[in-house]
């Protein structure tokens, strides 16, 4: 159970936390809420009590939207601004069913603000709890005002609410019970989440280190065991050693441009005598996105694979901080060539 909540709940980053363990975004929720409305507005209809439908059905579809907003909203606890937009819309629930029915109460009254006690149950449950208790307050001076105004008598269905408010305590007594579980089990969730990122790169890490040693034993091993034996080496055999060092050495030094493609490439244009160097300032190139980077690689091994032999290639990954994020320079006898690519990877 643990570790079917871990992978659903605390790590999947397309999902919301326990917004999605209650469920709220999916469709079976979305489908009782349907169910409740409309029986809602069946309760409305074989009432006997003579009703102003347009007012009812436009309280109606507010409350109804204040539900909509409590669930969709991002965030644990819920961010503010729709906590507070869900209440304005659940607030005009009072003062509909006052003008609907004329201040008669009936079981039709009580409709509207039972669509509109559930956005308050959600927002409860959901941590805005000092937003839900300001906005039942002013939901009821609100209805008052609104009575007085038009020369309705609030008082009826004002104590007709009193149906819903054990339902709301106990909701409330819950929420501040859970609230502390909630918070545990959110910074749980980042927890996790930091503890995956850490890993992650640890693997990466060893995948690299991995790919380093491969590398070394495919162009090293042949020579190392030469030397071992003592055989004497040629002129070919030394170029080629000093070849595999520069290899190594830009594993080492310029971490952020080591892939097999570019690897090859400045091989090839040291063994023509091109002179190459790579340089990685970007804290060893973890801050780097790869996408953004691939670019650079495509036109660093376009402009080395036509270097000549008197030409000298530098290619730079820039510090963070910088205006761009890498720049290639190509040096010959004719002139030279210089190309900067913006952060996002672009050519500039």
């Amino acid at each position: 159970m643990t570790s079917m909540l871990r992978q659903r709940y605390l790590l999947d980053p397309r999902r919301d936390g326990l917004t999605d363990a209650m469920g709220l975004p999916t469709f079976p929720f979305r489908l009782q809420v349907a169910v409740f409305v409309l029986s809602c507005a069946a309760l409305a209809v074989v009432d006997p009590t003579p009703v102003n439908w347009p007012v009812y059905l436009l309280g109606l579809v507010l409350a109804t939207a204040g539900v909509t907003v409590a669930a969709r909203a991002s965030g644990d606890p819920v961010d503010t601004r729709s906590a507070v937009l869900s209440a304005v819309l659940s607030m005009q629930a009072f003062p509909a069913i006052l003008i609907a029915y004329d201040g008669v109460a009936c079981a039709g009254a009580l409709t509207i603000a039972g669509v509109g006690a559930l956005s308050a149950v959600l927002l409860m449950l959901r941590g805005a709890m000092l937003v839900t208790l300001a906005a039942m307050a002013l939901y009821v001076a609100m209805g008052c005002v609104v009575g007085i105004a038009l020369g309705i008598d609030p008082v009826p269905q004002l104590l007709l609410h009193f149906n819903l408010a054990p339902s709301l305590s106990i909701v409330g007594l819950c929420a501040i019970v859970a609230r502390p579980a909630v918070s545990a089990a959110m910074a749980l969730r980042t927890q996790i989440t930091q503890e995956a990122a850490a890993g992650a790169a640890q693997a990466a890490a060893l995948r690299e280190r991995d790919a380093q040693l491969g590398r070394l034993d495919s162009d090293a091993r042949e020579m190392l065991e030469r030397i071992a034996v003592g055989e004497e080496f040629s002129i070919a055999d030394v170029r080629r050693c000093r070849l595999i060092q520069a290899r190594l050495r830009d594993g080492i030094r310029a971490p952020s441009l080591d892939s097999p493609e570019l690897s090859d490439a400045v091989w090839a244009a040291r063994d023509r005598g091109v002179r190459v160097t790579l340089l990685d300032d970007r804290a060893g190139g973890a801050d780097t996105i790869k996408e953004e980077l691939a670019r650079v690689h495509a036109s660093a091994i376009d402009v080395i694979a036509g270097a000549k032999a008197t030409d000298e290639v530098t290619v730079r990954v820039l510090p963070m901080g910088r205006e761009h994020l890498a720049t290639i320079v190509s040096r010959s006898p004719d002139g030279g060539v210089r190309r900067e690519f913006s952060l996002d990877g672009s050519l500039t």
